[in-house]
């Protein structure tokens, strides 16, 4: 009995430190959650609804990785599949933005990967409440309206 609680003792002690990074040594792990509901509140005549969740880990050179998954839902006569979700990941740039205050991020991209955004949040560590429009940026589109959930991580 005494060998056993101490080899696992030893064990207990032996194991490192867990680290909630991606890879090797990531500065942030950045979480979006950026939602709107309700005919005519998201994009009237366009879109209905949307989500967008997305997930990155930014390395201190500048790079990144993401995986994110988007949707959305078009209201009735416009374009037929335009309602669904798609998944998209890859490589980022990022870069400090506004004297330190926010973090740029570029090379995301949505509806499988083929729309590009760019995300601008805060550089601290910490729990964030956004519109949507001060959050993502989607090429081609206007200003998206709702609501950003976004948690900077270490």
């Amino acid at each position: 009995m005494i060998a056993v609680t101490l080899a696992v003792g030893m064990q207990v002690h032996a194991s490192g430190t867990a680290y909630a990074d991606y890879g090797g040594g990531a500065k942030y792990q950045i979480e979006i959650s950026d939602n709107c509901v309700g005919p005519g509140s998201c994009i009237p005549g366009v879109v209905k609804g949307f989500g967008i969740w997305f997930w990155a880990a930014l390395h201190p050179d500048g790079t990144g990785d993401y995986q994110a998954d988007d949707c959305g839902h078009v209201g009735p006569g416009n374009t037929p599949g335009a309602t669904r979700a798609f998944h998209d990941s890859g490589d980022v740039r990022w870069w400090y933005s506004n004297g330190g205050a926010t973090i740029t991020i570029v090379g995301a991209a949505i509806f499988g990967d083929t729309v590009p955004m760019t995300i601008v949040i805060p550089s601290g560590y910490g729990h964030y409440v956004r519109a949507s429009s001060q959050v993502i940026t989607v090429a081609g589109f206007p200003p998206l309206p709702g609501t950003a959930q976004i948690q900077v991580a270490p």
